[in-house]
């Protein structure tokens, strides 16, 4: 009985820091460039002060990030597509089914809007974000990327005067 235990205890050992090891060693040393740039866009938030309106913004942001429903985007390059709206959230998700062996590149973003004296403060994050052994693939990092750029692009749009901001996630 305690030889069993002992043989699970030690499988289990032996198997945790595998995947621990597999996983620092994926984001420290094999894609430590690819981590890195994971790591800007997931642990930080743009910060966008517009003297544009909410309904303005969000009328460019549905321009520039654009749902493509067709079946070669979904399966293929993958598609954002606005999942929630309130009156002062918007939440897209991106998701591709085959890049990954079934799993596909997925992330979940947001604009949070504050309007205040005639200025409207908004704040693009990306909320979740999938990870395989500690690391997100350069296709997923790149649609995130696109993500950011194509929401500083809307603001852009709306008020050429955008101040931008990088800030870290709390």
């Amino acid at each position: 009985m305690i030889a069993t235990l002992l043989f699970f205890a030690v499988i289990f050992g032996v198997s945790w820091v595998y995947a621990t090891v597999k996983t620092k060693a994926k984001r420290e040393v094999f894609f430590k460039e690819q981590y890195d740039t994971q790591r800007s866009l997931t642990h930080s938030d743009l910060h966008i002060t517009t003297n544009a309106t909410v309904e303005a913004i969000r009328h460019s942001l549905d321009k520039h990030i654009p749902a493509d429903e067709s079946a070669k985007a979904v399966f293929f390059g993958g598609s954002m597509k606005k999942t929630h709206q309130t009156d002062f959230r918007t939440v897209w998700q991106h998701r591709s089914k085959i890049t990954t062996g079934g799993d596909g590149d997925e992330f979940t973003a947001s604009v949070t809007f504050r309007p205040e004296n005639n200025r409207t403060h908004a704040v693009v994050s990306i909320d979740r974000w999938r990870e395989k052994d500690g690391i997100t693939r350069r296709a997923g990092i790149r649609v995130m990327q696109q993500f950011m750029d194509a929401a500083v692009a809307a603001f852009k749009e709306t008020d050429p005067n955008a101040h931008v901001e990088t800030r870290s996630a709390a």
